[in-house]
């Protein structure tokens, strides 16, 4: 019977660089699709995952990259759709009261 030796451990890969690298482009995504505030969440979460081999690993810095362009995105509609509720706000009544009646 052969001999299996357990006491070997592989080398376990960091797959921070893959993570990064797939929330900063999830990001970018959500960003463009108008899901601001998940392409936020994801872009912060690849940045941080990114920013651990970033000096090392190509994957983790397109991940980074990607991120910061994902978070940056998401950042500038969100503040363009406060900027424009808070121009429009007040005729947002007026055009959706008579909708309620039909």
């Amino acid at each position: 019977m052969d001999e299996i030796n357990i006491t070997q451990n592989p080398q376990r890969k960091d797959n921070s660089s893959m993570v990064a690298l797939v929330m900063g482009i999830l990001s970018i995504v959500c960003g463009l699709t108008g899901m601001m505030a998940v392409g936020l969440v994801l872009g912060i979460i690849g940045i941080v995952q990114g920013n651990k081999n970033r000096l090392t690993d190509s994957g983790a810095r397109a991940g980074f990259v990607c991120s910061i362009i994902g978070t940056a995105l998401s950042g500038v509609f969100v503040l363009v759709v406060i900027a424009f509720f808070a121009a429009f706000g007040p005729f947002f009544p007026h055009m959706w009261m008579p909708m309620l009646f039909w």
